[in-house]
């Protein structure tokens, strides 16, 4: 290195090291044996070896993030708007910044509650702006199966339409327990979302973590028209769960006789056995009328 390129890289040096800690007045060191400061250490190896020291590979400063809160409060009005169906007030907060994913307490999206209250213009808007169909709240459910089983039929049909160019909602998501759309519709006795579930290939043998079915589902609050709809549809009438019971069984112990009677009429075994060797009978003989269709077919304890 020349010269010059050396001064101005000492004097460039030195102004930066004084400029970050000012040097305090130092006595004069003895002449024999001098101390050297970290500053003078770096000054002197930049003489030694000045081909060391390279510049800064940027000057910029990085961009400015939007603050926690500030972020959270848009998040917040976005997810209000949608509840009660505000679109425009929804839209302002997605063009101020708003996570058109961001999720409430409860895990839902704005999205989901559009869907849970029925507000179909601002769910409309909120998946034209890349809203994720499928995410999930806390109890592992979607909006699909919110708008399913509230009865909010034209949103669902919104969510599973084809003109949504490739995020067409899950018809066979699972929430948390294993239960689909289907399952949790029939659990309600949401004969219109049943409906609208079997016209579009819902599959009504799908089983939860317990190995329950969506049969099962229906007989258990005695949602008869449901289940009869579902073995219409295909649903094994005498499938069993993890605990070896069949939807007969459910129906009997929740005291469901004109289900259990619709069973046992569509093909129920009313001596199939669960796990531990026990038939309807001998689990529920104690709700009457149960017992007596059950041995009006021929059931045994």
């Amino acid at each position: 290195m020349d010269e010059a390129k050396k001064s101005t890289v000492l004097a460039g040096l030195r102004a930066a090291l004084e400029g970050a800690a000012p040097a305090k007045p130092r006595a004069a060191a003895p002449a024999e044996k001098r101390s050297e400061s970290p500053r003078q250490a770096i000054l002197d190896a930049v003489i030694a070896e000045p081909d060391r020291i390279q510049p800064s590979a940027s000057t910029e400063r990085p961009v400015q993030k939007r603050g926690y809160m500030e972020q959270r409060r848009l998040d917040e009005n976005l997810i209000y708007a949608a509840s009660q169906g505000d679109t425009q007030k929804a839209k302002l907060m997605l063009d101020r910044g708003a996570d058109v994913n961001a999720q409430d307490a409860d895990g839902k999206t704005a999205l989901a509650c559009a869907a849970v209250y029925g507000h179909g213009e601002t769910a409309e808007m909120l998946v034209s702006m890349h809203a994720d169909v499928d995410k999930r709240d806390r109890n592992g459910e979607t909006a699909f199966m919110w708008a399913v089983k509230n009865g909010q039929r034209g949103i669902a049909e919104m969510l599973i339409s084809p003109s949504l160019l490739g995020r067409k909602a899950d018809i066979e998501a699972e929430d948390n327990d294993g239960d689909t759309a289907l399952a949790q519709a029939a659990l309600r006795g949401a004969v219109e979302g049943v409906n609208f579930l079997l016209f579009n290939k819902a599959n009504v043998n799908a089983t939860n973590k317990r190995g329950g079915t969506v049969l099962m589902s229906a007989v258990t609050y005695g949602a008869t028209e449901i289940a009869e709809q579902l073995i219409s549809k295909g649903a094994d009438v005498n499938a069993k769960d993890g605990n070896g019971r069949t939807a007969l069984m459910k129906a009997a112990e929740n005291g469901n006789a004109e289900t259990v009677g619709m069973l046992i009429t569509r093909g129920a075994d009313v001596n199939a056995t669960d796990n531990e060797g026990r038939t309807a009978l001998s689990l529920f003989s104690w709700r009457a009328d149960v017992a007596r269709v059950l041995r009006r077919h021929g059931a045994k304890e």
